[in-house]
């Protein structure tokens, strides 16, 4: 069978350290037809050297020469001169799988593709990545739109070029930016848009290696706000010709992504920092009231309307920028129970009278506390509740009561702390977590799961399973 001729672009700058690994896996690909493109961008170590031996090892190897002008100049020059049917992209400082072409190429005939993905195994430098568990792969097939809204979504896949195979006219007129930072976000998405068909594939064949000497990492550089406000500007301006469903995902996409260069600007540029959230302010409105929008989205924008003091404040509480949009991601949670109000969710965080009801399929974030005063106080969970890790519910000196359907997370601690012989009650078809305590007087409705490590007093009535961990007691009462 003949197969198409697919091209694979390696832009190299000073990863003598690493080209040895990432060429063995490039050229040990079990697809064949191939050519490999190493530019060398203007590196000052071994690294041309390098580039011209696997030159002469293998005749499928391309060097180009050049002076320093970054991975999106590396890129265009290789796109301008390779003659493959495909192409995909691969890292110098990272490594691929024997069969990463295969599958990708496999993909695009099975499914008449032109454009198919895999995310990465991601690996820290100085470790090796965690093998993958065998198990039965999914493809996901896309329309344009779907694909695009997975993409600004942040689902499955994101904005990087590497861990794809593009057919070669999808970069007629689409180039990578040169002089700018962030600049796969405004070539990617380009990408997709001009595809036909797109197939998503959830094995991971590319190994990404994690360095600390990225351009992400880097302290802050003027730079980096000019290219987010050229990128933000570019794709603003193709926000018309966008279906309403897009529109919503980009209004997602650039809020997270505004967010991320806000919080590392210092706060002595003012200007940069007003124009910044003045962009946010923009596209926060739809993103609100978007189900589908990311929860650290959502957050971003709650902040929004309390202008820069009210990030600075969260800012000093966090010790980096992925600390601080994990807790305004668990802030917006909170303050999104099904059913409550702001004020009643600030109130069920304190002690909250004699008496706590908490609605039907409500979430109980990561560690919240629910409590009751002395004096006779009960709490009731309604049916179908989940309660997140590390929460507590403890009564003054009555019951607990939690419905059917219920999901207890990981670490959950319940307790009648002053009456111990009060009852706490579990309905059934709940699902319990690990190690979670529940104290004294405990009766758990029928077919529940109980999970590892749990302690528990009383009896377990029948059909209920609970796991152990190795060398613990195993109980098993289920019929069968």
């Amino acid at each position: 069978m003949i197969t198409p001729l697919i091209s694979i672009i390696i832009p190299c700058y000073n990863v003598a350290r690493y080209l040895p690994q990432c060429m063995e896996s490039v050229l040990g690909q079990t697809y064949a037809n191939l050519e490999v493109w190493l530019v060398d961008d203007g590196s000052t170590d071994a690294t041309p050297e390098l580039c011209d031996r696997y030159a002469l090892r293998d005749s499928r190897v391309r060097v180009i020469h050049k002076a320093n002008g970054g991975q999106s100049e590396a890129r265009n020059v290789a796109l301008d001169c390779c003659q493959g049917e495909y192409i995909t992209f691969v890292d110098s400082d990272d490594y691929v799988a024997l069969d990463l072409v295969e599958t990708l190429y496999n993909m695009i005939v099975a499914h008449d593709a032109d454009l198919s993905m895999m995310w990465a195994n991601m690996f820290y430098e100085g470790e090796e990545p965690v093998a993958e568990i065998d198990r039965r792969y999914e493809d996901k097939i896309f329309t344009v739109d779907e694909a695009l809204m997975d993409l600004f979504y942040q689902k499955d896949y994101d904005t990087s070029p590497w861990g794809k195979l593009y057919h070669r006219r999808l970069f007629d007129g689409v180039r990578f930016p040169v002089g700018l930072i962030f600049e796969d976000l405004l070539t990617i998405y380009r990408c997709i848009w001009k595809a036909k068909r797109v197939v998503y594939t959830d094995r991971k064949l590319y190994y990404y290696r994690l360095r600390g000497a990225s351009t992400e990492g880097a302290p802050f550089s003027p730079l980096k706000y000019t290219s987010c406000v050229s990128i933000v500007e570019q794709m603003e301006r193709d926000y018309p010709c966008m279906s309403p469903q897009v529109q919503r995902s980009l209004d997602c996409r650039l809020v997270c992504f505004l967010f991320h260069v806000l919080l590392g600007v210092p706060r002595s540029e003012t200007a940069m920092r007003r124009d910044l959230l003045r962009r946010i302010r923009t596209h926060r409105k739809r993103i609100v009231f978007d189900p589908m929008s990311r929860k650290k989205a959502k957050a971003a924008c709650l902040l929004s309307y309390g202008g820069l003091p009210l990030i600075d404040l969260f800012a000093r509480v966090g010790t980096s920028r992925v600390e601080l949009l994990t807790k305004m991601a668990n802030m917006s949670r909170a303050l999104y129970w099904r059913g409550l109000s702001v004020v009643e969710v600030l109130r069920y965080r304190l002690r909250y009278g004699r008496r706590l009801t908490m609605p039907l399929t409500c979430l109980v974030h990561d560690g919240i506390v629910l409590t009751t005063v002395k004096g006779g106080g009960k709490i009731r969970i309604d049916n179908g509740v989940s309660f997140g890790r590390g929460c507590t519910v403890a009564c003054g000196d009555a019951s607990i009561s939690i419905g059917h359907h219920t999901v207890i997370g990981d670490g959950v601690r319940m307790s009648n702390r002053e009456t111990p012989s009060k009852p706490i009650h579990i309905g059934c078809y709940c699902r319990i977590g690990d190690h979670v305590t529940i104290n004294k007087g405990v009766t758990i409705g029928n077919n529940c799961l109980i999970g590892a490590g749990c302690v528990l007093s009383r009896d377990i009535p029948d059909h209920s399973v609970v796991a152990c961990r190795e060398g613990s007691v195993v109980i098993d009462r289920m019929e069968t």
